[in-house]
């Protein structure tokens, strides 16, 4: 119920300025699902649950604990939906208490404990953060419209999930403008972009990511590969926004 009225208020509102999947026939809302996706605004969440609503089995997102304060009310909805929220700790708080360090993996593995009871789609942001471009510049990121991928959090979900998933969707999301939820509903932003592909969850995806230390290169390396697919597309997704808007003018 919670994702039709967000679905429905935002038809209202941005039904000429977004284009989805013309055809999602190949999804199920009785599957389940690993999604992996870009993070470029806090409107992402509301995006892909537009996008997906009705196809998709119910999505779960990871999030991060500090959402609850920062993001009030937005999180708070999502923590009531059961979506699961890891502390998210630094490098410095992990050296003075190395035991931290496996405080998130339990916590991602309790929640697919949870997800195996119905459907789900459980969504990862694998770049960790929003886009910036003093994020891009700081991390000396190898793509033109991305940060880096961290493959821990869904060679995790991967491992634990596998015997019931269908698949990995990997979804590209592309804003014409800079996005906040204030611009994108004050029409700040004059079309957003939502694509998706499967991906084919073979054995090679899902070993221990912790344990083995050749298979944490070897799925770090295979993220790599396909978030350089997802800057090529990027790329002809702006072209298309540029045909667009010039058609419109």
């Amino acid at each position: 119920a919670w994702l039709y009225i967000n679905y429905a208020i935002l038809y209202l509102v941005l039904r000429k300025r977004w284009h989805f999947p013309q055809q999602r026939s190949d999804l199920n809302t009785h599957h389940w699902y690993v999604m992996i996706a870009n993070h470029r605004s806090w409107f992402d969440i509301l995006l892909i649950n537009c996008a997906f609503v009705g196809y998709i089995s119910p999505p779960k997102f990871f999030m991060k604990r500090e959402l609850l304060w920062s993001l009030p009310f937005g999180a708070w909805a999502c923590y009531a939906l059961g979506f699961p929220f890891l502390r998210r700790h630094t490098r410095a708080q992990i050296r003075k208490k190395p035991d931290l360090k496996n405080t998130d993996i339990e916590m991602v593995r309790r929640a697919c404990d949870q997800f195996k009871k119905l459907p789900t789609t459980s969504i990862t942001f694998v770049e960790g953060t929003r886009f910036t471009k003093e994020k891009h510049e700081r991390q000396k990121s190898p793509y033109k419209h991305l940060l880096m991928p961290r493959a821990a959090g869904v060679a995790v979900v991967l491992h634990q999930l596998a015997p019931i998933l269908d698949c990995i969707l990997d979804v590209s999301l592309h804003y014409s403008q800079p996005a906040s939820l204030w611009k994108v509903l004050n029409a700040k932003v004059d079309q957003i972009t939502v694509c998706y592909r499967k991906r084919e969850i073979t054995s090679d995806l899902c070993a221990d990511y912790y344990t083995d230390r050749n298979f944490r290169s070897y799925i770090q390396k295979w993220l790599n590969e396909v978030w350089q697919e997802k800057d090529s597309l990027i790329d002809a997704i702006m072209e298309q926004q540029r045909v667009r808007k010039d058609k419109n003018t």
